[in-house]
C-alpha cells in the first residue's frame, strides 16, 4: 500500500462517475477498474462514505428526482405517511438507523472465518454473479488486501443459493461465530420498530378474494391473471453513504463494497415495504389514464395471450361464486367495474381481471408506469430496466397460470401446488419407502416443509400430518435429551439460553446454537407403524390423479357460512341442530362407551381406556358434519353454491381445534 499510494496519486479516476454504454458487456472485473477504485479510495484517505458520495448517482440512486416523485404521488392521493417513509428510503437509503461500535477483533473474526463452503464450491458462478452486480453498480471492488487498512468497515460472510438456472448471493448478516460475536443484524435498529412493518403476507388472500369476486360479477366470462416482476428490488434502494462500509465482504481477490441493499440484512424487506405499498396504490390510481396504453405500446405488443381465450368451447362452463355480505363482487354502486387493483408480493406485481384486452393492457400499462415513476424510466444505455420485461412477456395472460409458486385454474376457480412441486415432493417421499425403518430429524423436517406447502391449498393433507409432526417432535426431543446426556458444551449453552441473568446477546446466541445442534443431529429414530401408514397414504394420494391437489378458492377466503350448526355432549348423551340446514338429532351413548367415562372411571383403574369428554364433544362435531353433508349432497339444499361452507360450533375448544372449525 505504501508503494501504491504515491503511484496512484495522479491517477485519473474521474471517469468512474460517467455512464458506460458498454456496461452490460462486462463478464469479469477489468483491471483498469480495480486501479481506478483503489485510487479513488486513496484520494479520500480510505473513507468509503466520501468515495461513494463522489461516485454519485450511478451508485447512490440520485438520478431519481425524489421531490418530483413525491409531488406526483400526492396528486394520486397516496397516503401522506406512506410518502414520508418512501421519501426516506429513496433519498437517504437504508437502514433507518445504524449507530454501532464494534471491536476490530470482532471484524477480524468474521474476516478470518470467511464465507460459507458454497462459495469456493461454485467459484465460477460466484464470479459471474459478482460481475453482474458490478456492471449494475450495486457494488464496487477493491483489492482484498485493503480490508485490514480500511476505516469503518465490517465484513459479513456470504453464501450462494442455486435455484434452477438462477444464482443468488445471500448476505449472511445474522451469523454469529461465538457468544461474544456481534453480527451486522445486531447493529441495526430494526427491532426498535423504526422501519415500516411488512404486510405482503396478506397478498395471497387478497388475490384469492379478487378472483372470487370477479367470478361473482362475471359468471359467464373468462378471467385471467398475470404478473409484473421488478428486477433486483432490494438493489433498487441505496445504503446510506455514511454506513456503506458496514456492508462489505471479501470474495477471492476482492473486497466488495455493497452500495445497494442486500438479500440478508434484516431491514431490507422493511425498507422495500414503502415502495411496495406505493406501487400497489399508484398502479390502481393510474388505471384511469387511458394514454398509458399508447405510451407503453412497445411492451404491450410483446405480451402473449393464451390461445384458449379466443378459442374457448361455447359449452365450457365456469364454476360459479356466490355473492354475500363479505363478497359483493367487483362492480361499484353504478354497476361499473372498479379500477383493477394490484397486489405486490415483495417484487411480484399481480393483477387479475375479466378477459378484456383493453382492461388487461390498461392494468399492465398502469403497472409499468408506476414502476417507472418511482424507480426511474427505462434507460438501457445507462442501466438495466427496473422491470423484468423478459419474464413479463414469457408469462401468458391466461386463465391457467403459475403465480407465486401456485397453479391457478380460473375456470374451475381453484388453486394448488404446480405438478412439478408435487413431483419433487414425491421424490422425497420415495426415500420413505415401505422398507424404511428409521429417519433423521433433518430429513423429516425437509419433507414436512414440502408437505405443508401442499397442505396450504390441499386442505385434506392437513388432517394427515398431525402424527408426522408428532414423530418429528419426538425425534427433536430425543436429540435434545441425548445432547444433554453426552455434551457438556450443549448443557452449558442450554443453561445460558434459559438463564435470565445472562446477557441478551449471549442468550440469543445460545438459543440459536442449541436449536441448530438439535435439528442437525445425525441420530436415527424408529419410524413407527402409524407414521409408515401415513407416509404410504400420502404417497398414494399424491400419485392418484382422482384425488384433487387443488382447493376451491371459495374455501380459502372469508365468506358467510351457508349454514350454522350447534352441538353439545355430556358423558351419557349428545345432541345437535341447525335451523339453516333443517335438522336436529339426539344420541344416547351406548353402555360400551359410558362405562369408560368419568361416570364409572373416576380413579382411572384401567389406564389408557378412559374416554375423554373432549372426544365425546368431537363426536358431536362429526355427526353435525355428516348431517350438513347429507343436506348439501342429497339436493335438499337450494341450488346455487357449488362450495357451501358450514360453521359448526361445539362447547369445547379441543373438539373445534381437532375439526379445524371456527368458534
Amino acid at each position: 500500500m505504501a508503494m501504491l499510494i504515491p503511484a496512484l496519486a495522479q491517477y485519473d479516476f474521474t471517469w468512474l462517475r460517467n455512464y458506460d454504454s458498454d456496461w452490460a458487456s462486462y463478464t469479469s472485473v477489468p483491471a483498469r477498474r480495480d486501479l481506478a477504485f483503489l485510487a479513488l479510495v486513496f484520494h479520500y484517505d480510505l473513507h468509503l462514505s466520501s468515495a461513494v458520495r463522489y461516485l454519485g448517482e450511478k451508485y447512490t440512486g440520485t438520478y431519481r428526482n425524489v421531490d418530483a416523485i413525491c409531488a406526483r404521488l400526492a396528486q394520486h392521493d397516496i397516503q401522506p405517511d406512506l410518502i414520508t417513509h418512501f421519501r426516506r428510503v429513496l433519498s437517504h437509503g437504508g437502514p433507518a438507523h445504524l449507530n454501532a461500535e464494534v471491536s476490530r477483533a470482532n471484524m477480524l473474526l468474521y474476516l478470518r472465518e470467511g464465507n460459507a463452503k458454497s462459495i469456493p464450491q461454485h467459484e465460477e458462478t460466484v464470479r459471474k454473479t459478482m460481475a453482474k452486480e458490478m456492471r449494475n453498480s450495486f457494488c464496487f471492488p477493491l483489492p482484498s488486501w485493503t480490508t485490514r487498512y480500511m476505516k469503518h468497515i465490517f465484513i459479513t460472510p456470504l453464501h450462494i443459493v442455486l435455484k434452477e438456472d438462477k444464482a443468488r448471493m445471500i448476505f449472511n448478516a445474522k451469523l454469529r461465530h461465538t457468544a461474544d460475536a456481534v453480527s451486522l443484524n445486531m447493529m441495526t435498529s430494526t427491532h426498535l420498530g423504526v422501519e415500516m412493518d411488512c404486510a405482503y403476507g396478506s397478498v395471497y388472500r387478497r388475490i384469492f378474494r379478487r378472483l372470487y369476486n370477479l367470478r361473482i360479477s362475471y359468471p359467464d366470462d373468462d378471467l385471467v391473471i398475470h404478473a409484473n416482476d421488478i428486477k433486483s428490488c432490494f438493489r433498487q434502494l441505496p445504503h446510506h453513504p455514511d454506513v456503506v462500509g458496514a456492508f462489505s465482504y471479501v470474495l477471492f481477490e476482492h473486497m466488495w463494497v455493497q452500495v445497494r441493499l442486500t438479500f440478508g440484512s434484516d431491514f431490507s424487506p422493511q425498507s422495500w415495504e414503502p415502495c411496495r405499498r406505493v406501487l400497489e396504490q399508484l398502479a390502481q390510481s393510474l388505471f384511469k389514464d387511458s394514454s398509458l396504453r399508447d405510451k407503453h405500446r412497445k411492451y404491450l405488443d410483446q405480451i402473449m395471450w393464451c390461445d384458449s381465450l379466443s378459442s374457448r368451447d361455447a359449452q365450457c362452463k365456469f364454476v360459479q361464486a356466490v355473492r354475500d355480505r363479505l363478497n359483493p363482487g367487483v362492480l361499484d354502486d353504478d354497476g361499473n367495474p372498479v379500477d383493477t387493483p394490484h397486489d405486490f408480493f415483495v417484487d411480484d406485481g399481480i393483477y387479475a381481471d375479466l378477459y378484456d384486452v383493453v382492461r388487461i393492457e390498461q392494468a399492465l400499462a398502469a403497472s409499468i408506469e408506476a414502476v417507472f415513476i418511482i424507480l426511474g424510466n427505462s434507460e438501457l444505455e445507462k442501466r438495466q430496466d427496473p422491470i423484468s420485461f423478459d419474464k413479463m412477456c414469457e408469462l401468458l395472460v391466461a386463465p391457467f397460470n403459475k403465480i407465486l409458486g401456485l397453479h391457478f385454474d380460473l375456470r374451475r376457480l381453484t388453486v394448488g401446488p404446480p405438478p412439478e412441486f408435487i413431483a419433487k415432493t414425491l421424490t422425497h417421499l420415495e426415500a420413505f419407502h415401505k422398507g424404511r425403518r428409521s429417519f433423521q430429524a433433518r430429513e423429516m423436517s425437509e419433507l414436512m416443509g414440502l408437505l405443508q406447502h401442499i397442505a396450504n391449498s390441499s386442505r385434506w393433507l392437513n388432517h394427515i400430518l398431525s402424527h408426522l409432526y408428532t414423530s418429528l417432535g419426538a425425534a427433536l426431543g430425543s436429540n435434545k435429551a441425548y445432547l444433554l446426556n453426552t455434551s457438556k458444551a450443549f448443557r452449558e449453552a442450554l443453561d445460558l439460553a434459559t438463564s435470565s441473568s445472562s446477557l441478551p446477546e449471549h442468550r440469543s446466541y445460545a438459543q440459536s446454537a442449541t436449536a441448530r445442534q438439535v435439528h442437525s443431529s445425525r441420530r436415527t429414530y424408529y419410524l413407527n407403524q402409524t407414521a409408515k401408514e401415513e407416509l404410504n397414504l400420502i404417497t398414494r394420494a399424491l400419485r392418484d390423479d382422482t384425488i384433487p391437489k387443488h382447493s376451491p378458492i371459495a374455501y380459502l377466503i372469508p365468506r358467510e357460512p351457508s349454514g350454522t350448526a350447534w352441538g353439545d355432549s355430556c358423558l351419557y348423551a349428545a345432541g345437535g341442530y341447525s335451523i339453516d340446514m333443517q335438522f336436529w338429532w339426539y344420541v344416547k351413548w351406548p353402555d360400551s362407551i359410558v362405562q369408560y367415562t368419568l361416570l364409572f372411571m373416576r380413579n382411572n383403574p384401567d389406564k389408557g381406556k378412559l374416554i375423554s369428554i373432549n372426544a365425546l364433544e368431537y363426536a358431536t362435531v362429526i355427526i353435525n358434519y355428516c348431517a350438513a353433508l347429507l343436506y348439501f349432497r342429497d339436493e335438499i339444499a337450494p341450488d346455487g353454491d357449488p362450495h357451501p361452507t358450514v360453521h359448526i360450533l361445539a362447547d369445547n375448544t379441543s373438539a373445534e381445534s381437532w375439526a379445524g372449525v371456527g368458534v
